[in-house]
């Protein structure tokens, strides 16, 4: 596990503990209703679980007004090392995209930023052999000292919604939209629909209801 990730575990030990308990519950509804709820026996529990958490942490303000990352960072800044400052500094300035794989080179990847069309290499270690060109991942991704790392997260979606979402992008840009934040949830959405519904074909779930 590289440093970010390591570093990353231990924040979201501090932002899921006493404190945090009445934000974290809330938290799970907002996501539940834009996502759909998770169940233990989805194929992809572990991970919704996972992607959660990130949510909270980077992108859903606690009742005070700001994300609990910088919260972390404005209350435990004074007693953190430059390493853990730097780290943590680097995670608030985490992005979230959708990519495509270009082409895997272990134990990097080579992905392109399906908002921009910017190529992106990033530092995948082992899991780098897991992916394919042409897979389609909703991923945060951290730069520290000159690297780039995804964090645990990842949400693969089928290759067949990439027409779907290209267009979905498109119209966000032309609608002047600065990122494409707001299509992320409604996006894991459709992905939880799809790994329930193996029997309907992407395409029909990859489309504007």
């Amino acid at each position: 596990m590289n440093e970010v990730r390591t570093h990353l575990d231990k924040i979201t030990k501090t932002l899921t503990g006493e404190g945090y308990v009445m934000e974290l519950v809330a938290a799970r509804k907002e996501y539940y209703l834009a996502t759909g709820e998770i169940f233990e026996e989805d194929r992809s529990f572990e991970m919704r679980m996972i992607t959660f958490l990130e949510w909270f942490i980077f992108d859903r303000p606690l009742g005070r007004g700001v994300v609990p990352i910088r919260a972390y960072l404005e209350d435990h800044g004074p007693r953190l090392s430059a390493e853990e400052r730097e780290l943590t500094e680097a995670l608030l300035q985490q992005r979230h995209g959708l990519f495509q794989v270009k082409k895997t080179k272990p134990p990097a990847l080579n992905l392109k930023d399906l908002w921009d069309g910017k190529p992106v290499r990033v530092e995948a270690g082992e899991m780098a052999r897991a992916f394919h060109a042409g897979d389609l991942l909703d991923a945060r991704l951290v730069t520290y000292q000159g690297k780039t790392w995804f964090t645990e997260g990842i949400l693969c979606h089928p290759v067949e919604a990439v027409s779907f979402i290209k267009a979905e992008l498109k119209a966000l840009r032309k609608a002047g939209t600065p990122g494409p934040d707001a299509f992320f949830l409604p996006l894991a959405a459709i992905l939880l629909k799809h790994e329930r519904y193996r029997h309907i074909k992407a395409e029909h779930l990859y489309k504007r209801s």
